[in-house]
């Protein structure tokens, strides 16, 4: 949407949808090992929060950020001295969220939606997805 090269990491089986959601390198992240990329990047994101600090700013271009959503008191204390290092603390916020929707109405936001179970259900997916299960896309609880 705002004209940058996205990258990303999925399994093998994944990497067509990834590519179909915009993606335009797309990486098994069983056979490819982060570390010995030659590929730098301006942001890299672990959405998975599993990457190593050290691992994420290694893969930077000189004026990049590690984008990081598993933020300890350590990397905090880090991110002061290391500029390149973000720890990500949020709270979703009315404007962000409708400005996402209206993307999304215009179609220019997709998300793949695998499952939507009622609310009576949600305990039952939840618990599902932390055990492992893996939904192909987004679940999503119907509050009505």
């Amino acid at each position: 949407m705002h004209g940058a090269v996205v990258s990303g990491t999925c399994s093998a089986a994944t990497m067509a949808r990834a590519r179909a959601l915009g993606l335009q390198n797309v990486f098994d992240y069983r056979t490819t090992d982060l570390s010995k990329m030659r590929e730098r990047f301006d942001v890299v994101y672990d959405t998975a929060a599993t990457m190593t600090t050290a691992l994420g700013l290694s893969l930077l271009r000189e004026d990049g950020v590690f984008l990081d959503l598993d933020p300890t008191p350590g990397k905090f204390i880090r991110s002061v001295f290391n500029r390149r290092l973000k720890p990500i603390v949020c709270t979703p916020r009315p404007d962000i969220l409708d400005s996402l929707a209206g993307t999304a109405e215009e179609g220019r936001f997709r998300m793949p939606i695998a499952e939507i179970v009622p609310l009576n259900e949600a305990i039952g997916l939840i618990t599902a997805l932390e055990a492992g299960r893996k939904l192909g896309g987004k679940g999503l609880v119907a509050m009505a």
